[in-house]
């Protein structure tokens, strides 16, 4: 039977050389042009990458000036890379949930880039519970994950451990249901590392997205023209000052968020 390291890729296309100083330069850039502007701007802030793979993600933030940087990612073979390959020796293998559960440490930003589509509705559900637990009040998280609105994505179903897509309102939904205040939901912007990608990205912008926008305004009303339609979702939300709790709750006795989705206490 195949293992789940075997079927994971994280985003990597097969026989990619991780090494590649142009590759990984193009990943940095298009990274920081989509993420850039939702991190701390304190480059002392305690970071932490839920499902970080083989780590390019926390070398282009480390390289922005970020020195206090973990990750975790459930496979051993990604976390072997960031080691053995790249040198990081501060991230670990471990599932996110427990890991989550165990942490004593607070951070600023916590980063989970195409992870939440692969959680089941449980798990996710604890997931964006612990996250919040795990942040610092005014404490950041931002997501990656795919468009169940974009036309033809090949991301939401390109990944046979995928088991969900999200629109802006399920994506909403789900910060709400963690206590967490939504700050944005939007389109990730496309790369442009080549005369090719480019010329794909002001298509887009002035042709498809348009022509998309529109047919989605005739079929669903005017709210549709603003909906991000791009193959993957960028959103942030942040955990508030001071925790709040459900209407007639303490916020020493709320009910665990498994028990409060849908519902109230």
């Amino acid at each position: 039977m195949a293992s789940m390291d075997s079927i994971r890729v994280n985003g990597v296309a097969p026989g990619r050389d991780l090494a590649s100083a142009e590759w990984l330069d193009r990943r940095a850039r298009h990274l920081v042009r989509n993420i850039g502007g939702l991190l701390p701007k304190d480059k002392q802030s305690p970071l932490l990458e839920i499902g970080c793979g083989a780590g390019t993600n926390l070398l282009a933030i480390a390289a922005l000036g970020y020195a206090d940087l973990r990750g975790v990612d459930y496979c051993d073979s990604q976390i072997r890379l960031a080691r053995g390959l790249f040198g990081l020796p501060y991230t670990h293998c471990s599932d996110a949930l427990e890991f989550l559960r165990t942490e004593t440490r607070r951070y600023r930003c916590i980063l989970a880039l195409d992870v939440l589509e692969h959680l089941a509705l449980g798990y996710l559900l604890e997931f964006g519970e612990q996250v919040k637990r795990c942040l610092e009040p005014g404490g950041t998280v931002i997501v990656r994950v795919p468009n169940a609105l974009s036309p033809l994505n090949p991301l939401a179903s390109g990944d046979l451990t995928h088991v969900r897509a999200f629109s802006r309102r399920s994506l909403t939904q789900f910060f709400t249901a963690s206590g967490l205040d939504p700050i944005t939901v939007r389109e990730e912007s496309l790369p442009r590392h080549n005369l090719r990608s480019s010329i794909r990205a002001v298509a887009w912008s002035f042709a498809v997205r348009p022509a998309v926008a529109l047919a989605a305004t005739l079929i669903h009303g005017p709210a549709s023209w603003s909906h991000p339609f791009t193959a993957n979702i960028v959103a942030a939300a942040r955990r508030p000052a001071e925790a709040s709790a459900p209407d007639g709750c303490s916020s020493t006795d709320a009910p665990p968020l498994s028990q409060r989705f849908g519902g109230t206490c």
